[in-house]
């Protein structure tokens, strides 16, 4: 089978994410395909197809999934099979997987999709309003912007209509204030329904800091709560205000204001980001850069892709150049093994509890995926030709494998394999184990 060039995330195999502190260096080895910014201490990272969080250690804390989603008030989203449902943060299910999809926690709600349309559950996982609308945005200060029947409305935690649906388009309140449309045209109302700035501009985002952006004849600019320009609409472009600072593009050139629409720093870049955690990512002509809010230089980015800051942290991608070390390999198979022997145990002690053992066996699955994220990482991490026998003489595991077990042995050789080719596993590994232990229960 030929190797692929890149991963189905678009990065270029041999390529990996890890985090870096806010002096540029690694703190979580380079390891994951995928790997998304800390919020409440966790991040969601993806091995092997798998994703599962992480700890700001780097120790990873949940079962894997197909897909988890941002910690959130702590709850997450999480999808297995193509069925959304929520974990919370211990891991626990709050929510069957049940649901087409569903959006991040906020203020004790969460949207979610069955069938085409949306409603709500809350946090103890009770779908407290039906899943009929159209669309679905998360609460703010109490309410949530819905569609249905074509037009926009908003609703309360009871499901009751606070504003009629009767708008083009509806964000969430921010701020105590919403953007709407009417006939192409953006304006805000209040909580009450009152448009308070007429319709004028050709689009309108939510207020951040007291002030929202806002496209007029082809150019941007900020307004205050009650209408009033803050910064006129001359800028070529800009984001939203990020802690106190906002970025603008003008004159081709990129710098930052503060609320009162002052340059804080002034226009000089070829591209420049958000604030986020204190710093900012910013471009000269010739090198990418992280500044702090009075434009001092922070670190330069030497990565092929680095994200915003989040808790300390950044996600920054980078070539791996040599292989990893297999350590993370061998303690893997050590505790897939040493559980192992406790299951045999088990199932030959005739008084076992039958849900001991089965309690035992999901755990057992859990340390076979341990093993299985650690091997494909030290397999794919760099590109070079491997075979069974290469991957058994480099990880050094030659006297490891002999004293194990023949079951894990066979199983082992397997992993292997299946890391090499990229193939996976379709066989049921839990269904394959209970065939295994039951034969040792009958020796």
């Amino acid at each position: 089978m030929p190797m692929q060039k890149f991963n189905k995330y678009g990065k270029p195999r041999g390529f990996h994410y890890g985090y870096v502190d806010k002096k540029g260096q690694f703190v979580i080895e380079p390891q994951y395909n995928m790997a998304m910014p800390f919020h409440e201490g966790v991040a969601s990272v993806e091995k092997r197809d798998k994703w599962f969080f992480i700890d700001l250690s780097g120790q990873r804390i949940s079962d894997t999934y197909d897909w988890i989603g941002v910690m959130n008030e702590g709850f997450a989203s999480v999808v297995r099979n193509d069925k959304w449902g929520y974990i919370k943060r211990d891991g626990q299910l709050l929510t069957p997987l049940s649901f087409d999809y569903g959006l991040s926690f906020s203020e004790g709600m969460a949207a979610v999709r069955d069938n085409g349309k949306y409603g709500f559950v809350n946090d103890k996982g009770e779908l407290v309003i039906p899943t009929v609308y159209e669309e679905a945005m998360p609460f703010y200060g109490g309410t949530a912007c819905v569609k249905t029947g074509g037009k926009y409305g908003q609703i309360n935690k009871d499901g009751t209509f606070t504003i009629d649906p009767v708008f083009e388009r509806f964000f969430t309140f921010h701020e105590s204030l919403s953007a709407v449309s009417h006939e192409g045209q953006y304006g805000y109302i209040d909580s009450n329904c009152n448009l308070v700035i007429p319709y004028q501009f050709d689009y309108a985002f939510k207020f951040c800091h007291g002030l929202a952006r806002v496209y007029l004849n082809g150019k941007t600019g900020f307004i205050t709560k009650q209408g009033e320009w803050i910064v006129e609409p001359v800028l070529q472009e800009a984001e939203d205000f990020k802690e106190g600072l906002a970025a603008v593009r003008q004159d081709e050139r990129w710098g930052y204001i503060d609320t009162s629409g002052n340059m804080q720093i002034e226009p000089q870049f070829v591209h420049a980001r958000s604030f986020s955690d204190g710093l900012a990512y910013i471009r000269t002509e010739d090198r990418g850069v992280f500044i702090d809010r009075d434009g001092e230089w922070q670190f330069e980015d030497t990565f092929e892709e680095i994200l915003p800051f989040s808790e300390g942290l950044a996600c920054a991608l980078v070539k791996m150049t040599e292989p990893p070390s297999g350590d993370p390999v061998l303690a893997s198979l050590d505790r897939l093994n040493t559980h192992w022997q406790q299951i045999r145990k088990l199932f030959a002690n005739q008084s076992s509890v039958r849900s001991d053992l089965e309690q035992s066996l999901q755990q057992q699955t859990r340390y076979i995926d341990d093993f299985r994220n650690e091997l494909a990482y030290w397999v794919v991490a760099l590109p070079r030709t491997l075979t069974l026998e290469k991957v058994i003489q480099d990880l050094k595991i030659a006297d490891v494998l002999d004293s194990l077990d023949e079951d894990i042995q066979n199983l082992v050789h397997s992993e292997i394999e299946f890391a090499i080719s990229g193939d996976q596993v379709y066989r049921s590994t839990h269904f394959m184990l209970i065939e295994h232990a039951d034969d040792a229960g009958n020796e």
